[in-house]
């Protein structure tokens, strides 16, 4: 599933991070009619970076992904083993799918897939 859903991935921290970067621009021109003209496109260009990332993430939800930090490109999606349901964890950038950690745990209680083997 992961060179399926990785290019969105990647994209999504991408779009969030060109937003927050596009969110602390602030041009003033010494005609205030151009001012604000600039930040009305300013903000649509925003909303269209939003709305674009709202798709990707929904896209992925789609696929049984759920994002879980945009800045880090950190996805989980659901898994069982031994009756029981876990979340797989990927951070993007890692080799492979190597963790996974408990429903109720986050990211600091990630694990070893390997463990998951020898239960």
């Amino acid at each position: 599933m992961l060179p399926k859903v990785l290019p969105q991935v990647e994209l999504a921290v991408k779009l969030f991070s060109a937003i927050k970067l596009l969110e602390t621009i602030s041009i003033t021109y010494d005609d205030h009619q151009l001012t604000y003209t600039k930040e009305i496109e300013q903000k649509k260009e925003v909303h269209r970076r939003w709305l674009e990332l709202y798709n990707i993430v929904e896209d992925l939800a789609k696929e049984g992904i759920v994002v879980k930090d945009l800045e880090t490109g950190l996805i989980d999606w659901y898994g069982r083993h031994d009756g029981r349901n876990i979340w797989i964890c990927y951070k993007l950038g890692e080799e492979n799918v190597a963790f996974w950690h408990e429903f109720n745990a986050g990211f600091a209680a990630r694990q070893s897939i390997e463990l998951l083997k020898k239960q």
